[in-house]
């Protein structure tokens, strides 16, 4: 098995390779994973290496002024 796989059974007796994916904790009202609600868009970057492209959105349309990343 390679380093970052795991086999998975999809039944009849086959098996596909998938990259295993972190398992995130949801804290309600506080964190997903790594990431904190109302984190600096560095702080964001610091948590999450691994991403390609941090993007900001209008996160609620009634509160233009609240931000998504």
């Amino acid at each position: 098995m390679n380093e970052g796989k795991q086999q998975m059974g999809s039944g009849a007796g086959e098996t596909t390779t998938e990259p295993v994916r972190p398992m995130w904790v949801l804290t309600p009202l506080e964190s997903v994973g790594p990431l904190r609600f109302g984190m600096s868009a560095d702080e964001v970057r610091a948590a999450l290496p691994e991403a390609v492209e941090l993007s900001r959105f209008s996160a609620e349309p009634f509160y233009p002024e609240i931000y998504g990343l």
